[in-house]
């Protein structure tokens, strides 16, 4: 119980050395969420009512039949699933109101503060305070695409506008339209595109894709540092990669990476946001029949790569 976590515990009300609600604890102690669930041969209504005030969810009596213990257990990890979801549900509402109040509360003050002085501000200052409202209306809206787009790709509302596309191109035209903002952190970017495959694609969307990699490459990787954009033929299927030497993704981190408002420990205190962006990215590629992954080493960098399928007349050759 110290070293694991469990949906489901079941402990005897009595046991040689403790108690079953002893076990509970330790359980809930280790994660709240865990539902207890307790077996006894020596059940009164006493017994019972400490069980369920200790945070039982159950109480079976001995002997206890084989369908009944299953029908039992297969509640009670329904249960705990049903409280996860809520608590998850909670944490993002919890997330998402506070990503855009920050943005809003800014809106808000300077509009108030332009509002109570409007003949006695100097024009810098008006300058300064309307550019902070642009820049942080602007935040908001990106953050309501954000929550917009994923709604619409977990409810299959997204539809793609394939047509052939050069692997190539793409790689060059995402690197392009990074140079400035990589420019300004002080990153170099080069490409690596060792293809001339055809791909069956959404240009708009897989450049949404490159953009969004690209743009968390260079976020995260110090001044001096290089990304890579690259493509490579795979049987069916072109893999781009982006690839940079930033600060890494914890192996912890890896496997969630992908999931919704999730963001790596070592991002969440210097980069706001609401963890969509990976999320969006998955979606997209998904939608075009490739799947999405990440290889990363802390204090190294990480790599990105996505693949995407040829058209039909290419895959044939």
């Amino acid at each position: 119980l110290q070293k694991r976590r469990f949906d489901l515990v079941l402990a005897d009300l009595r046991l040689p050395s403790a108690s079953g609600l002893d076990v509970l604890q330790q359980a809930r102690a280790a994660d709240p969420l865990s539902v207890g669930m307790v077996v006894t041969a020596h059940s009164s209504v006493d017994s019972a009512m400490e069980a369920l005030r200790e945070g039982a969810y159950d109480y079976l009596t001995k002997p206890c039949s084989p369908d009944v213990l299953t029908a039992a257990a297969r509640r009670g990890v329904e249960h705990y699933r049903l409280r996860a979801a809520l608590l998850q549900k909670t944490q993002q509402l919890e997330t998402v109101s506070h990503e855009l109040k920050n943005p809003l509360s800014v809106v808000s003050g300077y509009s108030a503060f332009l509002l109570k002085n409007p003949g006695d501000l100097k024009p810098e200052e008006v300058r300064k305070s309307l550019q902070s409202i642009h820049t942080n209306a602007e935040r908001l809206g990106s953050l309501l695409d954000d929550l917009l787009q994923s709604a619409r790709l977990t409810n299959d509302k997204v539809e793609l506008e394939r047509a052939p596309v050069e692997a190539a191109r793409l790689c060059h035209e995402a690197a392009q339209d990074a140079l400035l903002a990589a420019d300004k952190r002080g990153l170099a970017i080069e490409t690596d595109c060792r293809t001339s495959a055809i791909i069956s694609a959404d240009n708009k969307r897989v450049q949404q894709v490159l953009a969004n990699l690209i743009s968390n490459a260079v976020k995260f990787t110090s001044p001096g540092g290089v990304l890579t954009i690259s493509a490579r033929d795979e049987e069916g299927f072109v893999r781009f990669s982006v690839q940079d030497t930033g600060v890494g993704i914890a192996a912890a981190d890896l496997e969630h990476l992908f999931e919704r408002f999730y963001q790596a420990s070592s991002t969440r205190r210097d980069h706001a946001g609401l963890g969509l962006g990976l999320e969006i990215c998955k979606g997209l590629v998904a939608l075009h029949g490739g799947r999405i992954w990440a290889e990363s080493t802390l204090g190294k960098g990480s790599t990105f790569h996505f693949t995407l399928p040829l058209t039909p007349t290419a895959a044939k050759h």
